[in-house]
């Protein structure tokens, strides 16, 4: 087994129900309990929206009715009103209470030597505001990692934050790799051959990028590519320790999961 393994715990507890018993996604008690002696992930992923008051929240959706007791557009409420609302009831009444963290908030609470994958789901008008947040941590840049489908947004991030990691997330979907490129907008790069994976790596380096985040179906091209241009990969969303054994064999060391304790069992014993 190699001897540098980075098991990223997606949305701290997983997504939405695949554990029912752990904290709610992106909740405070979330990646505590990714950190926690026995599930020990060395990272966990985050996602952020900025608020209408400019504040930066940690949730997944654009909305919140599906992780909390109100249907709201999360752009058009403040920070103190998406305090307030209820985001454990929806996954079991024991997690009532719970509430949408703020990014200081989990940037405060990463243990020594852990890392934050902060997701920027916006458009580059947070990067700004993002900036402030972090600088004002007491986080090394190593451990404040970004990630993106936004091509705009992880530009400008690297950009304003040079010294921070920062990966363009990639979905590989009817033979293209689709990312987003301007407001809520899709953008593919296809067909996956030769000429397209290069494309690919060209959008990345042309941004001044660190490496690619790419989804756990992708071509087989793609990694001899990102070798021979020194750009760092990790791979979404792997939950079986077959697939995981598979990426390490191609030489990923940074693994996006929902189960971070089985997959470190299974791989490490």
């Amino acid at each position: 087994m190699p001897p540098s393994i980075e098991i990223i715990a997606h949305r701290g507890a997983g997504e939405g129900f695949v554990q029912p018993d752990t904290a709610p996604e992106n909740t405070l008690a979330a990646f505590a309990y990714a950190w926690s002696r026995g599930v020990d992930a060395d990272a966990v992923e985050a996602d952020i929206h900025l608020t209408r008051d400019g504040e930066i929240v940690v949730i997944h959706d654009a909305t919140t009715d599906r992780t909390t007791n109100f249907n709201w557009v999360v752009a058009e409420h403040t920070m103190a009103e998406l305090r307030r609302l209820d985001a454990g009831s929806w996954k079991a009444p024991h997690f009532a209470g719970s509430r949408l963290p703020a990014l200081e908030e989990v940037l405060g609470a990463i243990p020594e030597g852990k890392r934050l994958f902060t997701e920027i789901k916006t458009g580059p008008r947070i990067v700004g505001r993002l900036a402030q947040v972090v600088r004002g941590s007491s986080n090394k840049p190593s451990q404040t990692p970004f990630i993106s489908f936004n091509i705009d947004s992880i530009r400008c991030a690297k950009e304003i934050l040079p010294e921070h990691e920062c990966y363009l997330l990639a979905s590989f979907e009817n033979d293209a790799a689709t990312y987003e490129q301007g407001p809520d907008s899709r953008a593919a790069i296809g067909p996956t051959g030769a000429a397209g994976l290069d494309a690919l790596i060209e959008l990345v380096e042309q941004a001044g990028l660190d490496g690619i985040d790419f989804s756990r179906e992708h071509p087989p091209g793609l990694r001899t590519r990102m070798r021979d241009h020194d750009l760092l990969p990790v791979v979404w969303t792997v939950n079986d320790v077959e697939t995981a054994r598979l990426m390490l064999e191609d030489g990923i060391r940074s693994i996006t999961t929902d189960l971070p304790g089985q997959l470190r069992v299974g791989l490490l014993g």
